[in-house]
């Protein structure tokens, strides 16, 4: 009997069932804009010769041309969504070089000849992380955006633990290099640095 009318008590102590809430609208942002990343190509190119002066082959120069063409497929993997040297249709470096009029021929000796570009290809975000405080229309996100030098350190870092970017990037035989940038939607960041 005892039971019973606890569980009659109890019964009566619930609310009524209420049809679930309608979505909200998304959260609220609480942060400072994205950095834009113009800078970014700078800061690595200055990162770059920094880790090549630590390691014995002279500084790269900048060169406009080859960021011409690192930043045209840079541009292009961010709006394709793909990532890899060569394009979806199989153009390679080489062939993207060419098609700007530049031609990288570097003398490795008085007989030897080596003909063509190099490339190192990096991805990342550009937040370091995001977070969501509260729920619903109440909601509240905040996102900690990469500084230009943070992701300038984190890229060529990312070339010197990787071996074939490593032999790349510190060639005595490279002389200039260009560095292209491009963000996706999702706040992806592609770099491509090419090298002569």
């Amino acid at each position: 009997m005892r039971v019973w009318l606890l569980l009659l008590t109890l019964a009566g102590c619930t609310s009524p069932v209420s049809p679930a809430p309608e979505p909200g609208p998304e959260p609220t942002q609480e942060t400072a804009e994205a950095p834009d990343l113009a800078d970014l190509p700078r800061r690595i190119h200055t990162e770059t010769n920094a880790a090549r002066r630590r390691s014995g082959p002279d500084p790269l120069q900048w060169s406009d041309a080859l960021a011409t063409v690192a930043r045209s497929h840079s541009a292009d993997m961010a709006r394709r969504g793909y990532f890899a040297h060569d394009t979806p249709e199989g153009r390679t470096p080489q062939d993207r070089a060419r098609a700007a009029g530049i031609d990288c021929r570097i003398e490795v000796d008085a007989r030897t000849e080596r003909v063509g570009v190099s490339e190192n290809l990096y991805q990342t975000t550009r937040y370091a992380r995001i977070q969501t405080r509260g729920a619903g229309p109440t909601a509240v996100r905040t996102v900690d955006w990469f500084s230009d030098e943070d992701l300038a350190a984190r890229t060529v870092q990312g070339w010197l633990d990787s071996p074939g970017h490593r032999r790349n990037l510190l060639d005595p035989l490279s002389t200039q290099h260009g560095i292209g940038v491009a963000p996706d939607a999702d706040d992806r960041v592609y770099v491509t640095q090419v090298l002569c």
